[in-house]
């Protein structure tokens, strides 16, 4: 009696709270009879918007007590008892929330209740690409791989999944995270191409050489190669010429590298370890002779302008100071006119 006495002031309550709690003051509707719970939505209505009163009884899960406020509105009847409707057809609890969740775009509750609609419905395939869908529009891939972590089959499903999203963004943060989205997926081959591809050469020879990839000699012998150039297009030259002396024979295309990026003493160590001291003299001095002239060419382009600034610099000098001071009075003169 008392509640029901004071009910308006505790709905009052709870639509002035920062933000309004709608759906608490309606489910303090339902223990009341009839009557009592039609004067109290109509007082609801009155302190809130009808269609924000609407959606918060929609999101209760409770049809009737949605369709008593829909009745209240100014909706077409045919509209909100076709949609009701629909919900209400549904066979599956879960699902229908799943429904109701993503209309209200409460996509986290509306992912979760999916996955316990695939479940119980029998994991089926149609189901199954529901999920994908949602999952790609709303790009809420984390979440999905949690849910999904007691799955085995569906769970590598949607790392791989989401390797593919992060792939798409063709960064070096994208490719290393695709790698390890890839990697709990099983796919060991996508998994060492982004590992590449994020210039994460280390990672990818691993990768490369675990059993579990099941690469053949050669196989590996090319991700090096593929590695090294990747690593050689950012001008990475250490790296790339490291995973091609590690991996390979490639001993003439790993010490040019090393030349391109000016590391000589690497070049040479590397060149005498593998007893290919031929390549002292055809790669490494041609690329120091190319370095040097490179390097006398930009000492004199500096000289060149050093010398035209300097000439410059003295013209100045020699001018009295009364000739600068007059001209410089001219020309504010000009610009004043």
């Amino acid at each position: 009696a008392d509640d029901q006495r004071f009910m308006q002031t505790i709905l009052t309550t709870f639509v002035c709270q920062t933000p309004p709690d709608i759906a608490a003051a309606l489910q303090l509707l339902a223990p009341l009879s009839a009557e009592e719970r039609d004067s109290a939505l109509t007082y609801l209505l009155f302190l809130s918007d009808v269609n924000t009163v609407y959606d918060s009884a929609l999101g209760l899960y409770d049809l009737t007590l949605a369709l008593l406020v829909a009745q209240r509105s100014q909706r077409d009847p045919r509209e909100y008892l076709a949609a009701l409707g629909a919900l209400n057809a549904l066979p599956n609890e879960e699902y229908r929330r799943f429904k109701i969740d993503s209309q209200l775009g409460r996509i986290e509750k509306a992912l979760a209740h999916l996955c316990i609609a695939y479940e119980q419905l029998g994991s089926t395939d149609d189901m199954w690409h529901e999920i994908v869908a949602y999952v790609k529009e709303t790009v809420q891939y984390q979440l999905a791989i949690r849910l999904l972590v007691k799955d085995q089959r569906r769970f590598c499903e949607m790392c791989e999944l989401y390797g593919d999203y992060q792939a798409e963004a063709n960064t070096g943060s994208g490719w290393s995270q695709a790698a390890a989205s890839y990697t709990l997926a099983g796919s060991y081959s996508k998994a060492i191409s982004a590992h590449v591809q994020a210039k994460e050469w280390r990672s990818a020879m691993s990768a490369a050489c675990s059993p579990e990839s099941g690469y053949t000699q050669q196989m590996i012998h090319d991700t090096a190669t593929r590695a090294s150039a990747v690593l050689a297009d950012h001008h990475m030259f250490m790296d790339a010429a490291t995973v091609l002396l590690e991996y390979t024979e490639e001993d003439e295309d790993a010490v040019a590298l090393l030349v391109r990026g000016s590391h000589w003493t690497e070049a040479i160590r590397s060149s005498l370890l593998r007893q290919r001291t031929d390549l002292i003299e055809t790669t490494i001095q041609p690329g120091i002779m190319r370095a040097y002239e490179s390097l006398n060419e930009d000492i004199e382009e500096i000289r060149d302008t050093l010398t035209s600034k300097c000439n410059r610099l003295r013209e100045v000098r020699s001018k009295p100071l009364e000739m600068i001071i007059e001209h410089h009075a001219a020309l504010a003169s000009g610009l004043g006119e």
